[in-house]
């Protein structure tokens, strides 16, 4: 019966032990707590905390967790750093509150109906839609056209417009505006004044009411622009100074529309007069083969197909003789035409 008794002992230790054991783990399982900022139930065997007003779940307990209460929709704690999910008009700025200290909050921030209000660097910046530009502190609505890119000036805030080339501002948008000439680009700036066009033309051209464009100035025409011994070329906004025939610059460095052209000496290049018979004279801009003493030419030759270095000259004695030939020949001429006229005459 001892033996017995002993038996149920140890039987019943070991029961009660083994029942404490369940006990502890049922306990840990179903043990739900949430701090004392926080209501624990359990939805389908999983723990829920419903945090008080100013409090959030962080490391399951409910812990204090304020972003402002009329400023904010949601405080999240994370693992390292507080997340706040603002209201309208409000975002989240970490920085020093005069009440709270360093912290993470949310704050005032509104840049109108078509922006995005942020905090970067503790400083407000707004995110604005297309066609839209910060102006201070709002999206204000800046836009001119597909052809130009829109800005609002420093100081006074004034929108301008920034357009590409061949276009200018009218009315706050970039329309068509081009001051060139024709098969020139670049010439003129072109603006609207009143809703008028205006070509600013630089030196050398000339605001045309034909084309409404800047025009080509022919200086060539204005008088003697050019050194005498020069010709005047026109070029596009200028003019050039180029040496006549028979002239040539005296230095390499000289500019012909300021010293003009000096003359070429041709007689003393050599071999200027083909004929034996004849001298070489220089004059400005050309030269002359004049018959030497003693030879005669036998016509005058001038204008521009004229080319001294051809001229031939002839003795005394071998002039008159071409002379007499010549003669001869005319009344020979005469004479058979007389005869003809008496001949038909009488025919008659």
């Amino acid at each position: 019966m001892k033996c017995r008794s002993w038996e149920n002992q140890i039987e019943l230790l070991y029961f009660s032990s083994k029942l404490q054991l369940y006990r502890s783990i049922i306990s840990k399982i179903t043990k739900c707590d949430c701090g004392p900022f926080g209501n624990c139930t359990f939805v389908n065997g999983s723990k829920i905390c419903k945090c008080q007003e100013g409090y959030s779940l962080h490391n399951s307990k409910c812990e204090k967790c304020d972003c402002g209460k009329d400023e904010s929709t949601l405080c999240i704690l994370r693992y390292n750093y507080k997340e706040c999910r603002c209201k309208k008009n409000y975002s989240q700025r970490t920085g020093y509150f005069p009440k709270y200290g360093k912290d993470t909050r949310c704050d005032y921030c509104n840049c109108g109906d078509h922006g995005e209000c942020i905090f970067d660097g503790g400083y407000k910046k707004c995110i604005c839609e297309e066609n839209y530009l910060e102006r201070s502190g709002k999206c204000e609505e800046c836009s001119c056209g597909e052809y130009g890119t829109c800005k609002f000036r420093e100081g006074d805030r004034k929108k301008i417009c920034i357009c590409e080339y061949g276009y200018a501002d009218q009315n706050g948008k970039c329309v068509a505006c081009n001051c060139n000439p024709i098969d020139l680009r670049g010439i003129g700036n072109c603006s609207y004044v009143d809703n008028t066009k205006q070509c600013d033309c630089p030196n050398g051209y000339q605001f045309s009411t034909t084309f409404f464009s800047c025009e080509d100035i022919n200086e060539c025409l204005q008088g003697s622009v050019c050194p005498s011994s020069t010709n005047c070329v026109n070029v596009p906004g200028s003019f050039q100074c180029e040496c006549k025939r028979g002239y040539k610059l005296a230095n390499d460095w000289d500019n012909p529309k300021e010293v003009g052209c000096a003359d070429v000496d041709e007689c003393s290049l050599g071999g200027t007069c083909s004929s034996g018979t004849t001298r070489c004279i220089n004059t400005l801009g050309s030269y002359d083969c004049v018959c030497r003493e003693g030879y005669y030419a036998t016509a005058a030759v001038q204008g521009d197909t004229y080319m001294p270095m051809y001229n031939v000259c002839y003795g005394k004695q071998t002039q008159w003789e071409g002379a007499t030939i010549a003669i001869a020949v005319i009344l020979v001429c005469g004479i058979i035409l007389a005869c003809c006229s008496i001949v038909n005459r009488k025919c008659n």
